[in-house]
């Protein structure tokens, strides 16, 4: 709930310092500004030197051959793919990840609705609530149907776990 307070937060120290800039003689204000300036493009300034680091840090499901990353629906349990993509992403990860949910995607996956399925064992999760009894079923059942009805297209294997991409 923090971030509604961002805004105002925003608004009321922009204020602050305007009133403290406005009591400053000129000479001082610029530099007040100049610092100030320097200071906000500090970030920027060390992300444009170390640019490499920032994008080893998110999973790329660009898949090999792949020019345009335009899939058509997307079934994922990682939002990470959203990197990647513009197409529809139907999400299932925790607290998404149901035994209803589940069984409804088990349903859209047998129709072949998907034309990618991501299943993310790094970064996403097929985790359930530990007070839904049918949850781990659903989920299993949702996992095998995948396998039987889409092919596996790519696997991944990242710090222990698997990113596995399915194609229809």
């Amino acid at each position: 709930y923090i971030l509604f307070f961002l805004p105002f937060m925003v608004i009321i120290a922009g204020n602050e310092i305007a009133k403290l800039i406005e009591k400053m003689k000129k000479g001082k204000r610029i530099f007040v500004l100049l610092i100030f300036l320097i200071i906000l493009s500090l970030p920027l300034l060390y992300y444009s030197q170390n640019e490499g680091e920032f994008q080893g840090n998110y999973p790329q499901y660009a898949l090999p051959g792949d020019e345009v990353n335009s899939f058509g629906p997307v079934l994922s349990n990682s939002p990470f793919i959203s990197i990647n993509t513009d197409d529809k992403i139907t999400l299932s990860y925790y607290p998404l990840h149901t035994a209803r949910k589940m069984k409804e995607l088990t349903k859209e996956v047998k129709e072949k609705r998907f034309n990618l399925i991501l299943i993310d064992g790094c970064n996403g999760d097929l985790f359930c609530h530990p007070k839904d009894t049918g949850c781990e079923d659903a989920t299993k059942i949702f996992l095998d149907t995948i396998k039987e009805k889409y092919d596996t297209n790519y696997i991944k294997k990242e710090k222990g776990c698997n990113i596995t991409l399915f194609r229809r």
